[in-house]
């Protein structure tokens, strides 16, 4: 053959092709034999293997109960260190949402509720906000929390009494440095802690630990990310186009329970149908509280497509709507998720905004109308909703923490303005990938020695035991502890170079003042930091009624709450710099058989704070939808023409950022803060229309704030 190859050279391929086979193999095998560093097992002496397991299995227990809270709350150890507070009962209104929530006028009880964050959701100026945290970067990433929690906590966990009782001699002699790395079917944890132990005269030491958790909370988090983007997405925002599609059928003149979007009919002699506002409301929350859950993965675990029996294909297709597709990449073991969607009714404990054209009575225009020789009429409706109501996603696997599962849950807020979705500016988020950074590396700490001194802000006294973290842009370091030395209170060593750096200073009941410091290349510095102790104080909380024709008086009599009323009260402190927020939230409920008597205290520090608090009421005997003489022009408006609700906003004070007031360390020396919150009086409420006050009732009190600040007694 012309073109054939000659046998030597068919040899040299062969050869060629075996050399090729051997160096892969080779690769492979070296690439699955030699040990990095960092996954060298951790190896130590005979008699201190079981000490060592102890401390590993304090870190295992110790890391799964953060994880546990981290899937509980959204991505937060601690939502409100996050600024996530809820406001109770106007969830539409804050960063979040309580679950399960309190209802007929119970407060918030950390004990029994999660607060669980929105990943999105608008504030008072439509403005686009998210709560998604990073997954392994920055102060507040999951990797970070993790880390502090478990450093923080350990010592709960740690009893070494049994092992001292058994000859063993333990001394602590370092720091606490954790890391914690998010991998793909684990969270591992390795602990930096040298300890020297004396056993049978012998010293021996022992300086790193390492757990696994099993449980895969980078998959949940990928997964909760994948439905996040989902439903964000501003060319196909899926809950509100769900929430607009199950209204619709219901939002007809013809036995309808919503005022329509859009219809023009004829009608006989009958008048023109009539909608109440809040008999909407609630009907609305019941019909939204059965279908959202009918939201399905495609393809997750419990995905169920229902199955109309008289094969309808409109009705079969409505249901359709309900399974939601997504994108799976990067998601191992997709199928064994289960994912639910839940809202709670305004009676379950999330009430819904809506406001629907101007409010109040809801009826069409009569745009036609004769009368002989037969009565016709030509009406047209058209109304325009206003639609917020929260939405809690839970994704749960079975197989985490052998068999016991876990469950990972964020909140999203459904926005409908005029009718449409609400859509705010938005980028695709990318899902953390892993690794961490390099920032916090010993060999980038290149100044010189920083001395850091941690004193008490107010008496001047050293404080030992403070945690430091250097914070650079979205990097964060832990660097150590202050040890007393020398009469001071002091840590010393080298930092990462960072221009605008904070050092931010944590000791358990403290309220740490961050400082800005700049580090320089093999420059030395030190560093004073102040704490201030938190102060809990009583809270009272006490109305100044607006008169009969809405007027507010600044000299008006103060008097305190009704036995069927309860307050909340979010003191809320305003950072100087980079300081971290501090919220105070208190809740109380007077009962006045037993007169002073307070259900909870505030814990403050000095500075400048906002307020912002509410008064509740009880249910009462309800309000007049409308006037009568309009029901009697109208025909019958409904049985006795009044609205029931469970509980009812009478009172609020926002004293916001340029309205903030001044609280001294002096303040906190007293025994209790007054809060004077204005409101209206019950009895001056007659219809439902009167509740509106409320939303213009800052107006009316704004140029008298100096008789609304709180005082301290």
């Amino acid at each position: 053959m012309k073109n054939g190859m000659k046998k030597g050279q068919v040899t040299i391929f062969v050869i060629l092709g075996l050399i090729i086979v051997i160096l892969v193999g080779l690769a492979l095998f070296l690439k699955n034999s030699v040990t990095t560093p960092e996954d060298k097992p951790i190896t130590v002496d005979k008699e201190l293997e079981p000490l060592k397991e102890y401390i590993e299995e304090c870190m295992y227990l110790t890391a799964k109960d953060a994880i546990i809270q981290i899937g509980l709350s959204g991505g937060y150890v601690d939502p409100i260190r996050a600024d996530v507070v809820p406001i109770q009962g106007r969830y539409t209104e804050g960063p979040g949402i309580l679950f399960p929530p309190p209802i007929h006028g119970e407060t918030f009880d950390p004990e029994t509720a999660d607060i669980v964050p929105y990943w999105w959701y608008y504030d008072s100026g439509n403005n686009a906000k998210t709560n998604r945290p990073s997954l392994n970067y920055g102060p507040l990433s999951i990797e970070t929390q993790l880390n502090e929690y478990i450093r923080d906590n350990l010592d709960e966990c740690f009893d070494f009494l049994p092992w001292e009782q058994k000859g063993y001699e333990i001394k602590p002699k370092g720091n606490k440095v954790v890391k914690t790395t998010i991998a793909e079917r684990n969270v591992q944890v390795d602990l930096d802690y040298e300890i020297s132990v004396t056993l049978d005269g012998s010293e021996l030491k022992m300086e790193r630990y390492r757990t696994e958790v099993d449980v895969k909370l980078k998959n949940a988090y990928t997964l909760a990310t994948r439905i996040f983007e989902t439903i964000v997405d501003p060319e196909a925002p899926y809950l509100e186009r769900l929430t607009l599609n199950v209204i619709g059928p219901y939002a007809m003149t013809e036995n309808s329970e919503f005022p329509p979007l859009m219809e023009v009919v004829k009608t006989g002699r009958q008048r023109p149908k009539i909608w109440i506002e809040p008999q909407v409301q609630t009907k609305m929350e019941e019909l939204l509280q059965d279908y959202v859950p009918l939201v399905h993965l495609q393809g997750a675990r419990d995905n169920i497509v229902p199955i109309i029996i008289n094969k309808d294909p409109t009705l079969q297709n409505f249901f359709l709507n309900f399974i939601m597709p997504i994108d799976k990449e990067g998601i191992s073991d997709f199928h064994s998720y289960y994912v639910d969607f839940l809202y709670l009714s305004g009676n379950n404990g999330w009430p819904m905004h809506l406001k629907i054209n101007d409010g109040g009575a809801l009826m069409g225009d009569t745009i036609f109308e004769i009368n002989f020789p037969m009565h016709m009429a030509i009406t047209k409706y058209s109304f325009k909703y206003d639609i917020s109501y929260p939405v809690l996603i839970r994704i749960h696997e079975d197989d985490a923490f052998m068999g016991e599962g876990y469950t990972f849950q964020m909140a999203y807020e459904v926005n409908i303005r005029r009718s449409k979705p609400l859509v705010g500016d938005f980028s695709m988020i990318e899902v953390d990938t892993g690794g961490t950074s390099l920032f916090c590396d010993e060999e980038q700490k290149k100044t010189g020695f920083i001395t850091v001194k941690t004193k008490d802000a107010v008496s001047g006294q050293p404080l030992a035991d403070v945690d430091l973290k250097f914070d650079c842009l979205a990097e964060a370091c832990s660097m150590g502890t202050t040890q007393l030395s020398g009469g001071d209170a002091i840590w010393s060593g080298k930092f990462p170079i960072c221009w605008g750096g904070q050092l931010v200073p944590t000791l358990e009941d403290y309220f740490g003042k961050s400082q800005p410091v700049s580090t320089v290349i093999d420059e030395p510095g030190e560093v004073t930091l102040e704490l201030e102790e938190f102060k809990e104080i009583r809270l009272e909380v006490r109305k100044k009624e607006i008169g009969s024709n809405w007027v507010f008086l600044p000299d008006v009599q103060d008097v305190p709450l009704d036995t069927d009323e309860s307050a909340m009260v979010i003191l809320k402190r305003v950072p100087d710099g980079a300081e971290s927020i501090h919220h105070a939230v208190g809740s109380a409920l007077w009962n006045w058989t037993t007169p002073e008597t307070v259900r909870d205290n505030l814990t403050l520090v000095s500075g400048k704070y906002t307020i912002q608090a509410y008064i509740y009421k009880g249910a009462g005997d309800g309000f007049y939808t409308e006037p009568k003489e309009l029901c009697l022009a109208a025909g019958d408006c409904g049985g006795d023409h009044k609205v029931t609700l469970n509980m009812s906003m009478i009172g609020n004070l926002d004293l916001l950022e340029n309205e903030t007031i001044e609280i001294t360390v002096e303040d906190l020396q007293k025994d209790k803060i007054i809060i004077y919150i204005p409101s209206v009086n019950w009895d001056d409420l007659n219809y439902i229309t009167d509740l509106e006050v409320m939303a213009d009732l800052k107006p009316k009190y704004y140029s008298y704030l100096d008789a609304l600040k709180p005082k301290f007694e």
